[in-house]
């Protein structure tokens, strides 16, 4: 008779384990043994245990910081950035990111993009000397000094328009922003000036 048997090579599936790719099917048919229709010699794998019914023992995503959540549970994770969404009592910056945990145990969104998001909370205690905040200034974006919070700043994005472009399109007043010690104006905005150029 022809003998057909789907096994799995552990008896408990974890978080992350594909279920159809670690199934071997196994037929055993006048005397010869297969396994997903390869011949099997008798002493081929020695030492591995098969299982018919593996429990699934995946109760939800482990985070960095060694805690397990709930399948569906949103949870932000930080990272320690030079500036970001979340600022600390030392005037650095957090990058925050929600991340949902989905139903087969891994978190929702490209793992290599979240590789530094591995804290819990933003850091609050201040390691500068002294133990009291930096002042919370603002670097010029195109040159090394500082402005004091509050200052405004005529900030351009573009150091050169062209033909049918004009620089005011590329114009903000950037705030030095206490909270953040970054200007509001964005990242982008780096040059002092703008000038228009025909060609």
């Amino acid at each position: 008779a022809n003998v057909e048997l789907i096994l799995y090579p552990k008896d408990k599936l974890e978080c992350g384990d594909d279920r159809l790719l670690l199934q071997a099917k196994f037929t055993c048919y006048g005397g010869v043994l297969r396994k997903n229709g390869n011949v099997v010699a008798s002493d081929a794998e020695p030492g591995v245990s098969w299982f018919q019914e593996p429990e699934d023992d995946c109760t939800g995503c482990k985070a960095p910081w060694d805690v397990e959540y709930p399948f569906g549970q949103e949870v932000t994770f930080y990272m320690i950035s030079g500036s970001g969404n979340v600022v600390n009592e030392c005037g650095q910056g957090c990058k925050s990111a929600v991340r949902k945990c989905l139903d087969d145990g891994t978190w929702e969104g490209d793992d290599q993009y979240f590789v530094d998001f591995t804290l819990q909370a933003c850091p609050n205690d201040c390691s500068d000397e002294g133990g009291g905040a930096p002042p919370r200034v603002c670097l010029l974006p195109w040159q090394n000094s500082y402005v004091t919070p509050d200052s405004v700043v005529p900030m351009w994005k573009k150091k050169t328009v062209g033909w049918g472009e004009s620089c005011q399109d590329h114009f903000k007043l950037g705030r030095c922003e206490m909270s953040t010690g970054t200007f509001d104006a964005g990242f982008e905005y780096i040059y002092p000036s703008c000038t228009q150029v025909c060609n």
